[in-house]
């Protein structure tokens, strides 16, 4: 049987590259998360990370290549 999706949004996909997130909370919340969920992003998520890539300046590259 397939476990249930979780769908992250964009913010948090952003917050997760730029280290909002603390990466020791984040490695214990993946932990818990996977063993119940399977976690994603929308089309839309996609989307507007990659409009936010492509309209970002080239000193950004790299932050927003994480968040995608």
């Amino acid at each position: 049987m397939l476990r249930p999706r979780v769908f992250f949004d964009t913010s948090f996909c952003i917050d997760l590259a730029r280290g909002r997130i603390p990466t020791v909370q984040w490695a214990k919340s993946r932990k818990q998360l996977t063993k119940q969920f399977r976690y994603c992003i929308s089309p839309l998520t996609l989307y507007e990370l990659l409009v936010g890539f492509g309209r970002s300046k080239d000193q950004f590259f790299e932050q927003n290549k994480e968040a995608i």
